[in-house]
């Protein structure tokens, strides 16, 4: 027969003490298991005492404490597919990344990447990201800013190209035709259209090399009279 009791000890002999609880922590495991097994309670989920088998955490709850709260904030790597960084709130986030709290609200409520590569959410995108390994402070601010300087060039180069074939077609020569009087002119460049046009009589004034541009795309006369293309000779 078991022997339930605890015995005295001496309060500061608390190596005996635990032995003692724990003992009675191990019986009364015991004796739950017996009448689950006896008795299958209908609405007893865990068939074993003790046991945390069929309890569902939330991905939020396994991180670490700094990030347990509902103002969380999460930055994943578009580029790498993966979260890299947890922060404890939108104004701490703001900060590691040099950006404003507005502009923070604003990509989060636009749900729009940022620097064309991260992802900011208030929310866990997926269950494992609770097991991920994030970056610290200065590893994730070394990360955005190496990317935004990335960003920069890119974006420099994107309207260095674009300055570059603006001025590819003011530079190509053009065949010019007066369809009223049927000339037709070879002249070297829209630049140089645009002035001609402009001595033909002050309604034609205010003629740009632009507007010709638009003519050229669209195929359509200049004021209903002059027709303009790009020379292919």
């Amino acid at each position: 027969m078991l022997n339930l009791s605890v015995k005295e000890v001496s309060s500061n002999d608390s190596n005996e003490v635990e032995l003692e609880k724990n003992k009675l922590k191990f019986l009364t495991l015991a004796l739950e298991q017996m009448l689950i097994l006896e008795f299958n309670p209908e609405y007893n989920v865990l068939k074993v005492p003790g046991s945390g088998s069929g309890f569902k955490r939330s991905p939020e709850s396994m991180l670490p404490s700094l990030v347990k709260n509902s103002k969380a904030t999460y930055v994943y790597d578009n580029k790498a597919d993966q979260l890299v960084y947890a922060a404890n709130s939108h104004s701490e986030l703001s900060r590691e990344m040099g950006l404003s709290l507005g502009t923070l609200s604003r990509i989060l409520r636009e749900e729009s990447l940022y620097l064309n590569r991260f992802i900011l959410s208030s929310k866990l995108l997926n269950e494992n990201d609770s097991l991920a390994e994030v970056m610290n402070p200065e590893e994730f601010f070394k990360l955005v800013s190496e990317a935004r300087e990335g960003w920069k060039k890119a974006l420099k180069d994107h309207m260095n190209n674009i300055r570059k074939a603006s001025q590819d077609k003011l530079s190509k020569k053009v065949e010019l035709t007066n369809t009223k009087i049927g000339l037709v002119l070879i002249l070297n460049s829209l630049n140089e259209t645009a002035r001609y046009i402009q001595t033909l009589g002050p309604e034609y004034s205010k003629v740009k090399p632009r507007t010709l541009i638009s003519n050229v795309k669209k195929g359509s006369l200049y004021k209903g009279i002059f027709k303009v293309k790009y020379f292919e000779g």
